[in-house]
């Protein structure tokens, strides 16, 4: 693979050729009704998923290639008719944490992530199915590790990440990048963005502050854009699940989902003493909250077939801490009833989407290996 020489404007354009590489098609697991693959051999970590308009999968993900360098590179993994496709998309530099996708109308392939060193980069690739253009969204410094991105009707991209003065949104506006302030000294590594069917912008995070006792406080706070300008709102505040001899509370992973009917849900995980996954639901004007099991929280996603809300999530046993191997990934229904894929040893970071087809995907890091699996009905 050659790499064009690099050039510093004020937007760094990046173009690679795509590279494809075998995956492993070979179920890690005997799960009934499950197909599961292995597409990376190498360490991967941070995985995020969308679908295409033909309900096709694309992950993007971590790779590292685990040389004394310990280089994290961007990779993207797509299904297409000929088979699974792996390709690496940024060779410059290592990246922070997990990055966002999303597809637009056209099939465009759009990922956002941040670099893992000075000056600490938020950027933006696209791919036309030959090669992948990288622009510098935000030089830094000071950007926090996740990032979340929405396309809307427009295939206009919008970033929500934290930047040195607080929960920012960035946009482009066809010829570059705009920024507005969502909440000055706010925004922290967890956040999400999601945009209605008129174009309005829904975004949820963490903002963190000390209180007046010195102690560590949190805030999951909700954000909306109307009439040109951001409103905001508090979720839950660490207060609430504060226990005697505890007061190290903290909020993680947080996901946002505005569903068929204009329905706004966010899942979170509350960490510190008892560990849980919250969701919140906005019910004419305020927030109903319902405590789920143990875990780690992951995405919500709309059945259209059904018309009905799933969350997934990776649950521990229930004779196990939060901070032990994590057994299982579960899919819950409104009814509390679930799908589960495996009742064996199962990894982090997980996501997943709904098709239109109502075709559950999953994108997940099991043992240091990313993996995908779907639900065959």
């Amino acid at each position: 693979m050659k790499i064009r020489k690099i050039h510093r404007l004020s937007t760094l354009l990046v173009f690679l050729a795509l590279s494809s590489c075998s995956p492993e098609i070979i179920p890690p697991v005997n799960l009934p009704n499950w197909e599961v693959i292995n597409l990376d051999s190498e360490l991967t970590f941070d995985a995020a998923l969308d679908t295409d308009t033909e309900g096709n999968p694309h992950i993007a993900y971590r790779n590292v290639d685990g040389s004394s360098n310990y280089l994290d590179r961007l990779r993207h993994a797509e299904l297409t008719e000929g088979g699974w496709v792996v390709s690496t998309v940024d060779y410059e530099s290592k990246i922070h944490d997990r990055p966002a996708i999303a597809i637009d109308s056209t099939g465009r392939t759009c990922i956002a992530y941040c670099t893992n060193e000075s000056p600490w980069e938020l950027r933006y690739a696209t791919s036309n199915g030959y090669s992948w253009t990288i622009q510098i969204v935000d030089p830094g410094p000071n950007i926090g590790r996740r990032v979340s991105l929405a396309i809307d009707s427009y295939n206009i991209p919008h970033i929500a990440y934290c930047s040195a003065t607080g929960m920012t949104h960035a946009y482009w506006n066809g010829s570059k990048w705009q920024f507005e302030t969502i909440e000055a000294n706010s925004g922290s590594e967890s956040n999400a963005i999601c945009i209605g069917r008129i174009g309005k912008l829904h975004t949820c995070y963490v903002k963190e502050e000390m209180d007046e006792e010195g102690r560590y406080i949190q805030y999951l706070r909700y954000a909306w854009k109307e009439n040109g300008s951001w409103y905001q709102q508090t979720i839950d505040s660490s207060y609430a699940h504060f226990t005697p001899g505890n007061t190290w509370v903290y909020f993680s992973k947080v996901f946002l989902l505005l569903d068929n009917h204009e329905g706004l849900l966010v899942s979170y995980t509350v960490s510190g003493g008892n560990d849980f996954i919250v969701c919140a639901a906005l019910v004419q004007g305020g927030w109903i909250i319902k405590y789920n099991n143990t875990g780690t929280s992951g995405p919500i996603a709309f059945s259209p077939s059904s018309g009905i809300n799933l969350m997934a999530n990776l649950c521990t046993g229930s004779n196990y801490p939060l901070h032990a191997p994590l057994t299982r990934i579960r899919i819950s229904y409104p009814d509390d009833s679930e799908v589960v894929s495996s009742n064996g040893a199962l990894g982090d970071q997980l996501c997943f989407v709904i098709d239109d087809l109502d075709t559950l995907h999953i994108a997940y890091v099991d043992d240091y290996r990313i993996r995908y699996a779907r639900l065959i009905q």
